[in-house]
């Protein structure tokens, strides 16, 4: 195809300069040439018609003075004579004029004077024409003309060349004079000038030829430039119309009346409209709700008077009656300065709508962990000094025969310690409780848990466990994992009331960037999952967009807390992982929650026996807690086990205690983390710093990430989270001492 191309630009170049080049030619060797040849004849002829007239006059003039008498006849003839024999004219002035008469006698020969006077009746040319005959002849029938005949060539008498001669009669003498002129010399001049005439033209033809060529060179180069342009602009308009077709928006254009005139193939795909509804006229306005039709026609009729308005949002409509959300951008089209209509694009807004949704939703959730964190410091130091002084006076109540004292301390135990789990809860939930985490394989804690969790949800309801095999390990709490279970066994129990199917499945996944936009708050990475499935009564979207929050309940008043899921959400997260929700009414709940792989090794580990027995112990210890009703506490139950308490409210105060006990031994320093004028950490650098082999232990009621600042959650570092019991107090300094 390409060298079929190039033969035709070729034969566009070549067939019209030759027929170019024929027509000149035929036109100047046809039509010109011939011309100019006539011309110069004609002039030629006109020429020594001219100078014959000339000569003519001559006699005329020496006539005249004749016929004044100043002259005689022959004076006046020998004079005209003698004037028109050195009458010369022409190349090298050899042209020449003769005088004869009608009989014909020469009377005149400018270089033969042997014919003056000689009757020239007889003398013929060398082809028989007697010249001087004809000479008479023509004079005679029309006074003057021309004639035709051989004669010999100027410069060589011995050869003939054809001439032509004019004769006119001068008749008051009866004399017939004339000249001539080489027919040789004619056609040498029209040979000149063929030959320059030739030379010209060729040089013009080819000037021409290259000149037509070139501009037929120009032509065909642009008319190359305008195909590959062309083929450009075509290739650009595909590629722009691949890129609009490959779009995730609706792309649209539509006139000034609002009708449609061009949708991308995505329009289609998400209003489930078709290319014939296109056709048959579709509008703007009937991808949109009935309720934003006046709104988005008040802006279109902006954009067509070229006001922009930015992105907008609508509500749009597909054929089949759904709707979804969408954001569009619109502007006007011109033509010749003048709007014709409009373009834009629309986006489908409904997963960025669930994202913003999702967002706030963590930020309020956020927001009320905060809050949690926040009295959490206040109410473990309240709690520890309630439980701590209800156990206290349960171990040195042993006077009541009657228990009536012992039974009413044993239900303000009970109480503070509902009260320290709903405090666990809450920092649960708000991710900031302190935890102890350890490497633990999730198949094994399901099975250990088995019985448990089929004990607790009754024979009514079908527990199925299904365990991926080589499962991977994760870090996390045990005793978190064992309450996130156990709280969404409950809830699955509670939603099936006239019995159902438990499902409890792990397995293992990888997400990778690609599956990020269904994760789409999880890293990528490795994950094991856990799988909580029941057959329940479900929950509607309204539900489980608040399911997680705290203090929020489907259950009857006085049946919950609503603590339940939003301990589950916080310990996730607390443990880096995600927990997703799918449920639809009478179709059921599935939990999902993804933790992260881990890759160290080590052991399963139980939730920590409780201690038995209540070891005792004669060391001294410094106390060092800003809180008095604490301080107290602490103090009499240590006493209580033989300890020996030197009690401080703050480090500044620790500081003095130990130097003024400088020559007693204390063995350890039992202080809380967060104190006024110097914290604990600050205290027991300052304490090493003296170089007093005191061992320390920390205690806060603060959360994890106030505590963590403070660098006391560091390894190695022994630490007690309020609230406490004695028992858990008593153990903790023992296995401080002894360590």
């Amino acid at each position: 195809m390409k060298k079929n191309r190039i033969l035709y630009d070729y034969f566009r170049i070549i067939f019209p300069v030759s027929v170019t080049l024929l027509i000149f030619i035929v036109s100047l060797f046809f039509i010109i040439l011939p011309m100019y040849k006539n011309s110069i004849w004609d002039r030629k002829r006109e020429t020594i018609r001219e100078l014959t007239i000339s000569a003519w006059n001559t006699l005329t003039y020496y006539h005249s003075l004749e016929t004044e008498n100043k002259l005689s006849l022959e004076e006046a003839q020998s004079a005209a004579i003698s004037h028109i024999k050195i009458m010369r004219y022409g190349r090298e002035m050899k042209d020449y004029f003769w005088i004869n008469d009608k009989h014909p006698v020469m009377i005149m020969h400018p270089y033969l004077p042997e014919l003056d006077g000689t009757n020239l009746s007889n003398y013929a040319d060398p082809e028989g024409k007697l010249l001087f005959v004809e000479f008479v002849k023509t004079v005679s029938l029309q006074g003057e003309g021309y004639v035709e005949y051989m004669w010999q060539w100027q410069d060589d008498p011995g050869r003939i060349v054809p001439k032509i001669s004019f004769v006119k009669l001068f008749e008051p003498w009866n004399w017939i004079i004339g000249t001539g002129m080489y027919v040789e010399d004619v056609k040498a001049e029209i040979g000149l000038m063929t030959r320059n005439m030739t030379a010209l033209s060729v040089v013009s033809l080819f000037t021409i030829s290259l000149l037509l060529i070139y501009i037929i060179m120009q032509n065909i180069k642009s008319d190359r430039q305008r195909r590959e342009v062309d083929g450009a602009l075509r290739k650009s308009e595909l590629r722009f119309r691949e890129m609009v077709e490959l779009l995730p928006e609706i792309i649209y254009e539509m006139d000034s009346s609002g009708m449609l005139t061009f949708v991308n193939n995505q329009a289609f795909e998400m209003t489930g409209y078709s290319k014939t509804d296109l056709q048959n006229g579709l509008k703007g306005s009937d991808l949109l709700i009935e309720s934003d039709r006046e709104r988005a026609k008040k802006n279109i009729k902006r954009i067509l008077s070229a006001i922009s308005i930015g992105m907008t949002e609508y509500t749009a409509l597909r054929k089949d009656g759904s709707t979804f959300p969408v954001l569009t951008r619109s502007m006007p089209i011109f033509n010749e300065g003048r709007v014709v209509g409009l373009r834009g694009i629309m986006i489908d807004i409904s997963e960025r709508l669930q994202l913003e949704s999702q967002f706030h939703q963590a930020q309020k959730m956020e927001s009320i962990g905060r809050l949690a964190g926040g009295i959490a410091h206040d109410f473990n130091n309240l709690l520890t000094v309630i439980m701590g002084n209800a156990e206290l006076a349960i171990m040195l109540n042993s006077s009541d025969s009657s228990g009536v004292v012992e039974k009413e301390l044993m239900e303000i135990k009970k109480t503070a310690a509902r009260a320290t789990n709903l405090t666990r809860k809450l920092l649960a939930f708000s991710r900031h409780q302190i935890i102890e985490p350890h490497i633990i394989n999730l198949n094994n804690m399901l099975m250990e848990m088995d019985k448990m969790l089929r004990r607790l949800i009754g024979e009514d309801i079908e527990l199925i466990t299904l365990l991926a095999e080589e499962l991977w390990p994760v870090k996390a709490d045990p005793g978190q994992i064992e309450q996130i279970i156990t709280n969404l066994v409950v809830n699955a129990r509670d939603a099936m009331p006239n019995g159902g199917k438990l499902t409890i499945e792990t397995e293992n996944i990888s997400i990778n960037d690609d599956m990020m936009s269904y994760y789409a708050d999880t890293i990528p990475g490795d994950y094991v999952l856990i799988t909580v499935c029941d057959t329940g009564i479900g929950m509607d979207e309204a539900t489980k967009a608040h399911i997680f929050e705290p203090f929020f309940t489907t259950k009857e008043k006085g049946r919950g807390t609503g603590l339940g899921l939003a301990t589950c959400y916080g310990i996730v997260k607390q443990n880096n992982g995600n927990i997703y929700v799918t449920s639809r009414l009478n179709k059921g709940a599935k939990f999902t929650i993804y933790l992260p792989r881990t890759y160290g090794s080590g052991s399963d580990t139980t939730i920590i026996d409780k201690i038995s027995d209540l070891p005792r112990g004669s060391e001294t210890i410094l106390l060092v807690e800003d809180d008095q009703s604490m301080r107290n506490m602490v103090s009499r139950i240590l006493v209580n086990q033989g300890y020996r308490i030197i009690e401080a409210s703050h480090g500044e105060e620790a500081l003095r205690v130990i130097e003024k006990h400088s020559s007693d031994k204390i063995n350890l320093m039992l202080t809380d983390v967060i104190m006024p004028q110097m914290g604990g950490k600050e205290l027991a650098e300052r304490v090493d710093e003296l170089e007093k082999d005191i061992k320390v232990l920390f205690m806060s009621g603060y959360t994890n990430e106030t505590i963590d600042t403070q660098g006391v959650l560091e390894p190695g570092i022994k630490f007690l989270q309020k609230p406490f019991t004695p028992e858990i107090l008593i153990k903790k300094i023992r296995e401080v001492l002894d360590s």
